[in-house]
């Protein structure tokens, strides 16, 4: 019997991007989902949203969504 160890790392310290709730941003692993789940029955597919919290920052009237800018340009 094989013993899988493992440890939790952090996104800060592994000095990777990631949300205001500390989760990693890895738009592969979405990717990777897809495919693993990909029906050729189905015409469309429509994805809605990413579920990624960025801390946003109003300035001068204006709310610029940089966390979710640089997400979908990965």
């Amino acid at each position: 019997m094989s013993i899988l160890q493992t440890r939790l790392v952090l996104a800060e310290k592994r000095r990777a991007p990631y949300t205001s709730m500390h989760w990693i941003v890895y738009p592969e692993s979405s990717l990777r989902l897809l495919q693993l789940n990909w029906d050729p029955g189905l015409e469309e597919r429509m994805i809605t949203g990413n579920n990624a919290a960025f801390a946003n920052k109003q300035v001068d009237g204006q709310v610029h969504g940089q966390g979710c800018i640089d997400l979908r340009q990965r």
